[in-house]
């Protein structure tokens, strides 16, 4: 994408979120704080173009606020959700969706969004552990995804190594021969 196009794309994804903002009757800080950026406020980066909007962000206001995610990021279909009760902040799942199944796996990325803002929100001990925690997971997952990446450029130069000894066990062959003949006319 170039340079114009970006700044044409974060432009009208930033008027997208102000009239959606605007429409709730919220400030810049009051939206940013409802989504749960209490130190960091990133609606006036967002509205102003300078930081495109991530799909991570737009599932976070849908879910808070119920507004339609592919409007916000596309323009299409209509700009609120249908569903009843999606303003309130930190919905969470139904016991039975969540508890039952004693799998954590299971719970949808809205769901662990809003519980891990209730935690972080909840100035207890419980904030720092999680915070410690999230530290801890993304550098494991980045670490992994450089491991991976790694791995796949060691197999590649494998691969490579494999086809250079090749081509110079056949060059070396080609030359033996020739050294021989050359050996004998002396």
């Amino acid at each position: 994408m170039q340079s114009s196009e970006r700044k044409t794309k974060k432009a009208i994804l930033g008027e997208r979120i102000k009239i959606f903002r605007e429409s709730k009757g919220l400030t810049q800080t009051e939206f940013a704080k409802r989504l749960g950026f209490d130190r960091y406020n990133p609606i006036k980066d967002l509205e102003t173009g300078v930081t495109l909007l991530k799909p991570p962000i737009a599932r976070l206001i849908e879910h808070d606020f119920g507004v339609n995610s592919d409007w916000l990021l596309t323009g299409e279909g209509p700009m609120m959700k249908e569903e009843k009760g999606a303003e309130a902040p930190c919905q969470h799942a139904p016991e039975s969706e969540s508890s039952d199944s004693g799998h954590d796996d299971e719970l949808s990325e809205a769901e662990a969004l809003a519980m891990t803002r209730d935690v972080i929100r909840s100035k207890t001990v419980y904030r720092r552990a999680l915070l410690s925690n999230i530290r801890a997971f993304h550098q494991a997952v980045t670490d992994e995804d450089k491991m991976r990446n790694t791995e796949e450029k060691v197999d590649l130069l494998i691969t490579q190594v494999s086809r250079l000894t090749s081509a110079i066990e056949e060059l070396q062959g080609k030359d033996q021969p020739e050294k021989k003949r050359a050996g004998n006319d002396y």
